[in-house]
């Protein structure tokens, strides 16, 4: 373990210094050091330029290394994850346009990671923080997240190349509560609707800094007999936990595992060493949090018991932006910055269309989870051909399998009213999709027929135009 932190640490002491060629510099550099060190680069900038009245520098810095990684072809996934991140910088720095101090409460209450040499006080604790750096084997750099009032260490542990979270108003809110909470020891709880990013940005937070972070699926089958081993595998690393939709356990288990969730975050509360889990005494590591995500608003949901409540600080998550989502989305998979906005905001309006005029079915989706796959099929469909033609070749292939025959074709009515003269380009049906999909071996259309004919005869089945063209929908997204 000290070995990983290590080694993480020297990544990201390496990646400090930003090449002025970005190609150069993602290739010799792991994606959490390029990440971790392009926000410690625009944080100090920041700080410098509030300070000094002006922006201009920090912005013209965001504009020149997204238009030189825009342009780049090289390291894809890491590439994709800064554009994520500097996305979210620039639309940051432009609200700041007005802010002269780098003491101003929009800016502080950001997520900003800082490499510093000086004492620092976090919410673990000094001794803790001097016991992370110097250890048995000293790291090479000492890193800390701020938001708002709260500093927290930075965890060195490795994250490898995840999905990144794309940071919304609704998303910072959730980070400043969250950091809120851990400054003053105590859990979180992210609740709203579902598809509202709760326990996305649990993960994403600690993802920012370096924690590693493990979540319950809170269902009819959780297995309390493993909830005690579990929880003192979190007290001994100093992980963070999430329970997902805690409120789906049923009364009895919902009293058993909060009661061991209390002593953790009592434990946390007084700074004790050791807290007592199932009958044995566990080492309780300060870096060590509980995050419980809830959905209230369905039938047969349990409430947070009362002894809970004053131990976690809530959050409300609403519907999240997802026109800024599919935007940042589409440009970090290659769209330009011209025609990823209205391309993006004329796929919302659509979904957004559907759900209100096509029927109502139990297997429809048409919120922020139903957009992930047409926006990734679009990416991967980019090379192949233009830009709206990827998005509505993309739509197409992910919606029309599972439109029952009466929607069918009023989906087709909103498409062109979403898209309008850009909705006219179809699809040819010889879709290439890089990944594990059917689509990948580019098999013709005619050569698919010619096999579901065979297939249907040989079950007596009557083969229509209608039905092989289903075949072929359901394919695409095997």
């Amino acid at each position: 373990e000290r070995a990983m932190r290590c080694s993480v640490a020297q990544s990201l002491k390496d990646a400090l210094i930003i090449d002025s060629d970005l190609e150069t510099w993602l290739a010799k550099h792991p994606t959490q050091a390029l990440c971790s060190s392009i926000q410690c680069d625009w944080a100090s900038r920041m700080d410098t330029a509030l300070d000094g009245g002006s922006l201009e520098g920090p912005s013209q810095v965001l504009v020149e290394r997204l238009a030189s990684l825009s342009s780049a072809t090289s390291s894809p996934l890491k590439r994709a994850q800064l554009i994520v991140e500097l996305a979210q910088q620039r639309d940051c720095t432009q609200s700041l346009h007005d802010a002269n101090s780098s003491q101003d409460h929009r800016w502080l209450r950001q997520l900003r990671l800082y490499c510093t040499d000086e004492p620092t006080d976090v919410v673990e604790g000094t001794s803790f923080l001097e016991q992370l750096i110097k250890g048995t084997t000293p790291l090479a750099v000492t890193c800390v997240a701020r938001i708002s009032s709260a500093t927290l260490s930075y965890g060195y542990e490795y994250q490898g190349i995840g999905r990144r979270l794309i940071r919304t108003q609704l998303t910072d809110r959730c980070f400043a509560t969250l950091a809120s909470s851990l400054k003053w020891r105590l859990g979180g709880n992210p609740v709203g609707p579902a598809g509202t990013g709760k326990t996305e940005s649990v993960r994403a937070l600690g993802a920012l800094c370096g924690r590693h972070v493990v979540v319950f699926n809170c269902d009819e089958a959780f297995d309390l007999g493993a909830t005690g081993r579990l929880l003192r595998g979190l007290c001994r690393t100093g992980a963070w936990g999430c329970f997902d939709e805690f409120n789906r356990l049923d009364e009895g288990a919902l009293s058993a595992v909060a009661q061991q969730l209390r002593f953790i975050q009592e434990g946390l509360l007084s700074k004790s060493s050791a807290v007592e889990i199932s009958g044995r005494a566990t080492p309780l590591v300060p870096t060590t949090a509980v995050f419980v995500t809830m959905n209230p608003g369905y039938a047969g949901r349990s409430p947070l018991p009362e002894t809970l409540k004053r131990l976690f600080r809530t959050v409300a998550m609403a519907k999240p932006d997802s026109r800024a989502i599919a935007t940042t989305t589409l440009y970090a998979h290659g769209f330009s910055e011209a025609r990823a906005r209205p391309l993006a905001h004329a796929l919302v309006a659509l979904f957004e269309l559907c759900g209100s005029r096509l029927s109502s079915q139990s297997h429809y989706d048409w919120g922020l989870r139903a957009l992930g796959p047409v926006l990734k099929t679009a990416g991967n469909l980019l090379n192949t051909t233009s830009e709206p033609n990827a998005l509505l070749r993309a739509v197409r292939a992910t919606v029309a399998p599972r439109l029952v025959q009466e929607d069918a074709q009023p989906f087709d009515e909103l498409l062109r009213a979403a898209f309008r003269e850009d909705a006219l380009v179809q699809d040819d049906g010889s879709t290439q999709q890089e990944g594990t999909d059917a689509l990948t071996d580019a098999i013709s259309t005619d050569r698919l027929d010619k096999a579901f004919t065979e297939a249907a005869q040989a079950r007596n089945v009557n083969s229509s135009p209608e039905w092989l063209a289903k075949a072929r929908q359901l394919r695409s997204v095997l």
